[in-house]
C-alpha cells in the first residue's frame, strides 16, 4: 500500500529530488507508527 503512494506521489511531483526526501521522510514516520521497518528496507534503492 505505501508503495503505491510513493510512486504515485513521485508520478506526480515535477521536483524529484525534493518529493524523494519528502517520501522518505513519510515512509521513515510510517513505519515507526506503524512498527513495520521492513517498510523501509524493502524501498531502499
Amino acid at each position: 500500500m505505501i508503495a503505491k503512494q510513493v510512486r504515485r506521489l513521485a508520478d506526480m511531483s515535477r521536483d524529484g529530488e525534493a518529493a524523494q526526501a519528502q517520501i522518505a521522510r513519510h515512509i521513515r514516520h510510517a513505519a515507526i507508527a506503524d512498527h513495520r521497518p521492513c517498510a523501509i528496507v524493502g524501498l531502499m534503492p
